[in-house]
């Protein structure tokens, strides 16, 4: 079992559902080290490495199977590596989890532009389930 920090359209229950099962127990924490950034056309966002006091909030799923890690890669691409990175919880508590991080070769597709979650669920969560029906269970 794994853990894995969303920062994106996986933080919502809406989306994570259509990818994996959604009964991983979730919290909220912070990810340091990382910046967010919209991709460029789209209505989710990418995470990269940032200066050291760069933060981000996001969901932490807990209790991960190794089947749900393979729909995520699937759901996640080609354009992102999982990474092993260390995320705060709420209670203070540092904990491993994988990330999916954007690869280098495809930080061209970043917009300056920090992601808006507000936006998202406000204007881009329908588009998002319409494009991404396919992981549908």
């Amino acid at each position: 079992m794994s853990n894995l920090f969303t920062y994106g359209s996986l933080m919502y229950p809406e989306v994570w559902g259509r990818v994996v099962n959604g009964r991983c127990r979730s919290q909220c924490a912070t990810l340091r080290g990382y910046v967010r950034r919209k991709v460029r056309g789209e209505t989710y966002p990418a995470i990269i490495p940032g200066a050291a006091a760069s933060c981000l909030d996001g969901v932490l799923y807990l209790g991960i199977t190794q089947d749900e890690l393979e729909r995520l890669d699937r759901f996640e691409g080609n354009y992102y590596v999982r990474t092993v990175v260390g995320v705060l919880t709420a209670s203070g508590a540092t904990v491993d989890a994988f990330a999916y991080v954007l690869k280098e070769e495809y930080r061209h597709i970043l917009s300056p532009d920090e992601w808006d979650n507000e936006a998202f669920e406000d204007h881009g969560m329908r588009r998002f389930l319409s494009d991404y029906c396919g992981f549908d269970r």
